[in-house]
């Protein structure tokens, strides 16, 4: 009898530990839609000075180059959701949620079962998938911020300089003027 009760205990312990670690996961994603949220709300603000800044620079020109209603063929053009955007795998060790909960040490602690190998596998999987980075050291401030920078770029359609000579510059079919040579 003394061996049941012991397995009995021990399921239940396992189901508790499974549902923390699913509340756990569960808070990392919120964490990671709420990032993805800050970087579109800053780019929309960003994109909507640039917009009148470019209606501003044209002003008094002829608008019909643009179709004939004034407004920029690319205006309209539906973003796919995560367009310019991707997560860089990093929660701050600090990391509090607004509920009091220690993601980032949450994070740690998975990342130091997966050194150690005791990660479970799906486990291991589902984090891979949401795109955590497991080794921290190889995250550097201008990696971070350029991919930031590359993904706006990519949203707004700032030409490239591998665009050729004469080519249309944006996505836009707009005539090129200043180039981001992909160098800070």
């Amino acid at each position: 009898k003394k061996g049941k009760k012991g397995k009995g205990e021990g399921n239940s312990k396992k189901r508790l530990e499974d549902r923390q670690w699913e509340d756990s996961y569960d808070l990392l994603l919120e964490y990671i839609e709420e990032r993805r949220k800050r970087f579109f709300e800053s780019v929309g603000k960003a994109a909507e000075i640039a917009e009148r800044a470019r209606r501003a620079s044209s002003y008094g020109r002829n608008s019909d180059s643009d179709g004939g209603d004034g407004n920029n063929a690319s205006a309209g053009r539906p973003k796919p959701a995560n367009a310019g955007w991707k997560w860089d795998g990093v929660v701050p060790y600090g990391h509090v949620t607004p509920s009091g909960y220690r993601l980032g040490r949450w994070v740690d602690r998975q990342r130091q079962a997966k050194r150690k190998g005791t990660l479970d596998g799906r486990r291991e999987e589902r984090l891979d998938e949401a795109g955590l980075r497991w080794a921290m050291f190889k995250v550097t401030p201008f990696e971070v911020h350029r991919g930031a920078l590359e993904g706006y770029v990519d949203l707004v359609g700032i030409p490239h300089a591998n665009a050729a000579p004469g080519e249309a510059g944006g996505k836009d079919g707009a005539p090129a003027g200043r180039r981001w040579e992909g160098r800070l």
